[in-house]
């Protein structure tokens, strides 16, 4: 059993239409993608999370509509090349640690079009469903290598490198203001506290303040050069629990998208006989 696509003509006509789509939306992802990332720390939730996401449901039902209706896997991977080749466009810093990643994701990629063929192939009865969950899985994870590479090139990212480390002045008065006021405590018990005692108290607080943030910044400065990948690894597996609800969003559009198909008739599941050889006695 398997998915037929109704003439050759049309065929590859359906090809372009899908791939065109799958190229502009992967254009407007990683545009958003790198938006957001450039205003991390004042951006719009709008803007920074609702978009990216949206356009990111959109790209996936694409690529979830492919691996139903294409076994190709050469098309698939022109397809999947649409999606990987406009990120260099917009993150184009490259070293020999993002290499690496790139290839892990490229392996994710091919896992995740190796898996669907297969569902597809050793199957007797298709579902549809399977092909979705099993094709998106990986290629989801690729996605989200792309974007934490270009999470960890992001200026703010970076800037961590560089910032100074700086305790919140409202935690630190929370914290240090019953020491200081102990003994003070005690003195109002035998007749009050002169004001010139709360000056000193102020100011011994604030002298404490500032050799804590000097020391804190002192032994935690050979520490700072791996604050970006620090936060670039939580950012990808927050991306990726993320990104599990994203993929499903996408494969039950997708599974939308394919009953239009079939609707059109453009697109049908078929069955085919198939000849097996068998060992008897």
């Amino acid at each position: 059993m398997g998915v037929i696509i109704r003439n050759m003509d049309k065929k590859n006509i359906l090809r372009l239409i899908i791939g065109f789509l799958i190229l502009f939306l992967s254009v407007l992802s990683w545009y958003l993608l790198k938006n957001s990332f450039d205003q991390a720390q004042g951006g719009e939730w709008v803007t920074g999370v609702l978009w990216p996401s949206l356009s990111l449901i959109a790209l996936g039902s694409f690529i979830g509509l492919f691996y139903l209706i294409e076994s190709d896997w050469r098309v698939l991977s022109e397809a999947l090349l649409l999606v990987v080749a406009p990120f260099f466009v917009f993150f184009d810093s490259l070293n020999w640690e993002k290499l690496i990643v790139i290839g892990a994701m490229f392996f994710f990629l091919w896992r995740g079009i190796h898996r669907s063929r297969r569902e597809k192939k050793e199957k007797i009865k298709l579902s549809l469903a399977e092909i979705l969950l099993k094709g998106l899985a990986p290629t989801v994870t690729a996605l989200t290598l792309l974007a934490a590479i270009g999470f960890y090139g992001s200026p703010y990212a970076q800037s961590l490198g560089q910032a100074e480390i700086v305790i919140p002045r409202d935690m630190f008065n929370r914290i240090i203001s019953p020491l200081l006021n102990a003994p003070s405590a005690l003195k109002n018990l035998t007749g009050g506290q002169p004001e010139s005692a709360k000056n000193d108290n102020e100011q011994l607080k604030s002298a404490l303040y500032q050799e804590i943030n000097k020391y804190m910044n002192t032994v935690g400065n050979p520490y700072k050069r791996f604050l970006p990948f620090g936060l670039t690894t939580t950012f990808f597996f927050a991306m990726r629990i993320w990104g599990v609800v994203l993929m499903r969003l996408a494969a039950i559009l997708a599974w939308g998208w394919f009953s239009l198909l079939r609707l059109l008739k453009l697109a049908r599941i078929g069955k085919i006989n198939i000849e097996k050889e068998i060992i008897t006695l």
